[in-house]
């Protein structure tokens, strides 16, 4: 049976995609972060002077994750500075997805939905999530439909040892 998860790198989706990806990253993420979120900036990235700093993201990405009917991503952590989802489906396109967050102090549970505790974030179509790649996070099945994710864990610098990639 095909997997309901299907993982497309952006530097395999051409050079439109790639563009894109660096403007998202390079002119619009970073600079928000820089402007609006100063402290965690320097926090995160242990800087603040991040435009002059290489992006450094997790294997595979930037990434477009694909969903299908039974897609999701288990609990994990990214393990990077930070990390962007941006939804690209319409909402009509699928039901069901989104994403699970757990408080960082929380013991792991072997069930997805079963922590009492964890919050789902369902975002509108274009809308840039944001959050620490240390936090336990997964991906909720997808119920019907195609639910497709632009996803980004990345540092800057040479802070850490994730893998260089192009985009």
């Amino acid at each position: 049976m095909p997997s309901a998860l299907h993982r497309l790198p952006i530097c395999d989706l051409g050079c439109e995609a790639g563009s894109l990806s660096r403007i998202l990253l390079e002119e619009r993420i970073v600079p928000f972060v820089l402007s609006s979120l100063p402290m965690a900036a320097n926090a995160l990235f242990g800087c603040e002077d991040l435009q002059s700093q290489q992006f450094s993201f997790s294997p595979h990405e930037p990434a477009v994750n694909v969903y299908t009917a039974g897609g999701d991503f288990q609990r994990h952590t990214d393990k990077c500075s930070l990390t962007v989802n941006v939804l690209l489906s319409a909402p009509d396109t699928f039901e069901g997805g989104g994403t699970i967050f757990w408080p960082q102090a929380q013991v792991q549970s072997s069930d997805v939905l079963s922590a009492s505790h964890a919050t789902l974030v369902c975002p509108q179509q274009a809308t840039a999530l944001l959050f620490n790649g240390t936090v336990d996070h997964a991906g909720r099945a997808v119920e019907c439909g195609t639910r497709y994710v632009y996803v980004a864990s990345f540092d800057l610098g040479s802070r850490r040892g994730a893998a260089s990639a192009s985009m």
